[in-house]
């Protein structure tokens, strides 16, 4: 199998017209961290289309990077910053 199929669900939908059509699904993989890599916490995910009808407080944390980096990343840089000051 390609590479790129791999990350798709694939079903076969029948359409009104009476044919059969593959329909490919995306599978999506959670919100990692850019600085550790860790998984981050609060941050909604499945398919795109399911997290955009969520509301904004339900898709992520109401922080400063919420969605970029994880909370102890984020105390190393607020830190890293006040120090430098």
């Amino acid at each position: 199998m390609r590479p790129n199929l791999r990350v798709s669900k694939k079903r076969i939908v029948r359409t009104p017209g009476g044919v059969r059509v593959k329909r490919l699904k995306k599978k999506t993989s959670k919100a990692h961290c850019g600085e550790c890599g860790a998984v981050l916490s609060g941050v909604a995910f499945g398919n795109q289309s399911e997290v955009r009808k969520l509301p904004r407080s339900r898709r992520l944390p109401s922080r400063v990077h919420a969605g970029y980096l994880c909370p102890e990343c984020l105390k190393k840089k607020i830190k890293a910053k006040v120090r430098s000051i």
